[in-house]
């Protein structure tokens, strides 16, 4: 599968298998060890990490948030997918080669 520029609803996503997490004070700090760059999660940005713990579609780690949150489906997705952009451009998370769910 080829990379594109930017990840999409259907695009299913996992953590990068290298990355040492811990939890303090019910969120978890992610450390890059290649790069010794640590990352903060908030509280929403822990549970979509948590989703991640098999690979998922962006669709429904956001399915999951809206059920959860008082949130509508555009902005979920779009705030998903800034995210998972940020945390993919930090290389924490891999676009997956398993089929969209």
């Amino acid at each position: 599968m080829s990379e594109r520029a930017t990840l999409s609803v259907t695009d299913v996503v996992r953590r990068a298998p290298f990355v040492i997490e811990t939890e303090l004070d019910g969120e978890i700090i992610l450390l890059h060890p290649e790069t010794g760059e640590c990352y903060a999660l908030d509280a929403i940005s822990t549970r979509i990490w948590t989703a991640l713990a098999e690979p998922g579609s962006v669709r429904s780690i956001c399915s999951a948030l809206i059920e959860r949150y008082d949130v509508d489906r555009a902005t979920c997705e779009a705030q998903v997918l800034a995210l998972l952009e940020q945390l993919r451009g930090e290389g924490v998370i891999q676009r997956s080669e398993a089929p969209g769910i």
